[in-house]
């Protein structure tokens, strides 16, 4: 079904946000491969049934949250994460299509779909994070505790080693180390923070928001 893949799918990215294994990263995408060949509607989202399954007389469409949120709405994170990872217009193209596809339904009811609503603003308003050093070293780590202890719902981290290019587009694809020293960068849409080397200034950089 389509919530199985939408879930797995943020699953495996939260995976690679963890560790960097970018394996997890690859299984999203090809998780997201899927959905596009088996799930998707021309007209945007997905339905919920496969359609190389069972012939049924509808295949639904659901966009609503009930106990777990939908896979629709996890769909257009997953999209939305995958297009900030990997720089890559075709999933944005396709998160705003699946947005657009259900607004109609959003407004009758946002109650219903807040998913979709914390997927439109992820969209619109991510943190990208970037921290520029080694995975393991004492001073990468310490930055990633800073970003780890801030509630940031629409981040997006990634761990970059240094001379590592983040993918075209990028607002800190040009940046790099301070003095040899692993380095974060904070940056909302086009415009990123000056280098942040002290844990203690990231943390305080990132609790201001």
């Amino acid at each position: 079904m389509l919530d199985d893949y939408a879930q797995m799918s943020r699953a495996a990215l939260a995976l690679f946000a963890s560790g960097g294994d970018g394996r997890y990263l690859a299984q999203a995408r090809d998780w997201v491969a899927v959905c596009d060949a088996h799930y998707a509607d021309a007209a945007g989202g997905y339905f919920f049934t496969a359609d190389d399954g069972e012939t049924l007389i509808v295949r639904a469409k659901p966009a609503y949250d009930g106990p777990v949120p939908s896979g629709n709405g996890s769909m257009a994170m997953v999209l939305t994460k995958l297009f900030y990872l990997t720089g890559k217009v075709d999933y944005r193209d396709a998160a705003e299509k699946l947005l657009a596809a259900f607004a109609g339904e959003v407004k009758r009811n946002p109650f219903a779909h807040a998913t979709l609503l914390g997927a439109h603003d992820f969209l619109d308003h991510a943190l990208q994070i970037v921290i520029v050093g080694k995975r393991g070293d004492a001073a990468t780590e310490a930055l990633l505790a800073a970003v780890n202890g801030a509630a940031l719902p629409d981040k997006v981290l990634a761990v970059v080693a240094p001379g590592a290019d983040l993918p075209p587009g990028h607002p800190a694809r040009s940046k790099g180390q301070v003095a040899g020293h692993a380095t974060a960068y904070v940056c909302e849409g086009p415009t990123c923070s000056l280098p942040l080397t002290d844990p203690a200034r990231l943390a305080a950089a990132l609790t201001a928001r």
